[in-house]
């Protein structure tokens, strides 16, 4: 959805299904681009039954 939604962006999916503590052991979608609205993929995400949430861009180990 979001990829048709927004073709000019690129969005990658992290989909570790582990038992590790958020947000290691969730789904991650990172999404690179020039300009794009978060709050609007936020809604999108959301609007579809999901939990979507901004993450620090951290490191985890």
């Amino acid at each position: 959805m979001l990829k048709t939604e927004f073709p000019e962006l690129k969005i990658d999916y992290d989909m570790d299904e582990t038992n590790l503590p958020y947000p290691c052991g969730h789904t991650v979608i990172r999404i690179k681009g020039i300009y794009f609205s978060i709050e609007k993929i936020v809604s999108l995400i959301s609007k579809k039954g999901f939990v979507c949430e901004i993450m620090k861009d951290k490191i985890y180990a």
